[in-house]
């Protein structure tokens, strides 16, 4: 009997995964568990975690990678807090009651995070209407999540107001969460892959599955997918986190954009007897301003995600550039995959973005390959041309750089930030003449106004315009 029987095991019961990081884990925990058992064949112990519930749990707990601090992703506390939660509240279909599930929620932050961001919005009485409910496979983590303390680095994107507001500071430079909370939330041992849990009354307004599919193949993913399906009121939303969002875009429910959010909905219309529990009725609406894939244009002029439009396009990619100002890198990789998926004329454009994007994140192999991809479609890229040249930069190869950033100028000649990148390479490797030349190409394009749009629209410097001509001017007058 060897590991792989047992990760068989695992997998059919949990859908966990294993890559090598993972593997190490599970080999620890058996060994772990065995020696604590007094067992030393691997084919009794299959047999016993195999029988025996309460074993089997201990070997899943902490196989999962428990990572998560508060208000993680923050955009989509935004989109309950701001948009959902108020059109549940108000209205002829004003709910009393809102209920709200942390699918996979490891030790407490995400839940904790859900009842705050409602807390601040709307106040003690919208929190008084909330039923917050977590579930987590690995009970460890859960009872971690029940006692609420956690350490700084837990809490550390949180403003000393919040922290003060929500939280007691205790010994060892820890914090418990205050109770009026902790309360708020009710927790639950549950395995995704199992059905919906009966002692959970209430059919769910809002469901957050973040970070949680990262385990999980297709199959899994799917079948999961189905059984949050099924504890989804009619209307109701279900988030996952920015990565994964698309991966998951099968069919089983639509996918929908607040606000350059993108969360899947269940139809209003559809009243399955499974969602009518916890005093939910198939009369229970979502509220109307969500566009859906076959809806019509918002109040406010934006284009439905319909996936047939340049103009949806070029919406998703302004919402992307501007994510992408906010630092907010994820979320804005996450609106260019449709951009990039659907191929028409925006491709390009968006994908030089998302190339930009992933050398911000540290991804420049990634990057580099997408950069490529579009020089053997299109040999005249320029930004993709211009972005070699960064990356060749920051990997210390500047003479690939000073190769790449040529092939730009001779694309366009009138790019005046391939000609600034050659001046600083050349400056970098003592070339003080070919520094010089580059710095009057560059001194001529800003101050005549001959500046091109050098093709990315987002790469953030730390020089101003003036900055530039500056560096530019000093280098020139050194060989005068």
């Amino acid at each position: 009997m060897s590991y792989s029987n047992i990760k068989k095991l695992v997998y059919q019961r949990t859908g966990l995964t294993f890559d090598a990081y993972r593997t190490m884990i599970l080999r620890e925990k058996i060994s772990r568990q065995m020696t604590a058992l007094d067992m030393d064949d691997m084919e009794t112990y299959c047999y016993e975690i195999s029988r025996n519930k309460e074993l089997f749990d201990d070997l899943v707990d902490g196989l999962t990678i428990n990572e998560s601090y508060f208000y993680r992703e923050a955009y989509h506390l935004d989109c309950l807090s701001q948009w959902v939660v108020p059109k549940l509240m108000t209205g002829e279909t004003g709910k009393e009651e809102i209920s709200i599930l942390s699918a996979g929620c490891s030790t407490g932050e995400e839940p904790c995070s859900i009842a705050m961001a409602l807390d601040q919005a709307h106040g003690p009485s919208a929190l008084a209407r909330l039923h917050i409910s977590g579930v987590d496979i690995d009970r460890t983590a859960l009872s971690k999540a029940r006692a609420g303390i956690y350490g700084k680095w837990k809490v550390r994107q949180l403003t000393p107001s919040m922290l003060s507001r929500y939280f007691d500071p205790i010994h060892g430079d820890r914090f418990v969460v205050k109770p009026d909370i902790l309360k708020k939330i009710v927790y639950y041992h549950h395995n995704l892959m199992d059905k919906p849990m009966a002692k959970m009354r209430h059919a769910m307004d809002f469901i957050f599955y973040r970070n949680v599919s990262i385990y999980f193949d297709t199959t899994t993913r799917v079948k999961v997918l189905s059984h949050l399906d099924r504890m989804l009121k009619p209307g109701g939303y279900l988030v996952m986190g920015a990565t994964e969002t698309l991966s998951h875009n099968t069919g089983q429910l639509p996918l929908v954009e607040m606000d350059g959010c993108f969360v899947y909905q269940k139809p209003a219309k559809s009243t399955p007897a499974h969602c009518k529990t916890g005093g939910s009725s198939g009369e229970d609406h979502p509220w109307e301003s969500a566009p859906g894939p076959d809806s019509p244009p918002g109040e406010e002029g934006e284009p439905a995600t319909d996936g047939t439009s340049m103009e949806n396009s070029m919406f998703l990619y302004e919402k992307s550039l501007t994510l992408a100002r906010q630092k907010e890198f994820d979320h804005a990789l996450a609106l260019l995959e449709p951009v990039l998926e659907k191929k028409d004329g925006m491709m390009e454009k968006a994908g030089i973005l998302r190339a930009g994007l992933l050398i911000q994140k540290g991804d420049t192999e990634t990057a580099g390959r997408l950069c490529r991809q579009f020089i053997e479609t299109n040999p005249h890229c320029a930004p993709a041309c211009l972005l070699l040249g960064m990356i060749a930069g920051m990997d210390h190869h500047p003479r690939e750089g000073l190769k790449r950033f040529l092939e730009t100028t001779h694309i366009d000649p009138g790019n005046w930030l391939a000609h600034f990148l050659m001046f600083q390479t050349y400056q970098a490797l003592g070339n003080q003449n070919k520094a010089s030349r580059q710095a009057a190409i560059v001194i001529s394009l800003l101050e005549k106004g001959r500046e091109s749009h050098h093709g990315l629209d987002y790469f953030p410097f730390s020089f101003s315009r003036e900055d530039i001509l500056q560096l530019c001017r000093k280098q020139s007058t050194l060989n005068v």
